[in-house]
């Protein structure tokens, strides 16, 4: 009765889903939201300690770097020949990262 009252007002604010996240061993809570109709979410819920990382960074001998700051210097021709090689996250990249599965799941429900 009150989650239909949450719904229709989400509904009428134009909210499409909702998502609620609950740890495994939340049986009541997760027996309510699923008679509630929510199912599993396709998300994966990562903890990570947020104690600092060591950071390894590679040195640079000065020579080899430009410097940007300079008013003599050519940043923007620097700047345009730049090339950082980037990729999009994976799932074997978390570990590395310090992330975790979490003992969490993440339930949604379509308005």
């Amino acid at each position: 009765m009150l989650l239909g009252e949450v719904e229709s007002i989400l509904r009428h604010k134009g909210v499409a889903q909702i998502t609620s996240q609950l740890d495994w061993d939340q049986w009541n809570v997760l027996s309510f939201l699923a008679h509630e109709g929510f199912g599993l979410a396709p998300n994966i819920i990562l903890t990570r300690d947020t104690s600092e990382m060591p950071q390894v960074l590679e040195e640079i001998e000065a020579d080899d770097e430009v410097d940007l700051s300079s008013p003599e210097g050519d940043a923007e021709i620097a700047l345009s020949r730049d090339r950082i090689p980037v990729r999009t996250t994976e799932e074997r990249d978390l570990a590395a990262m310090g992330f975790k599965p979490a003992q969490r799941i993440a339930l949604q429900k379509q308005l």
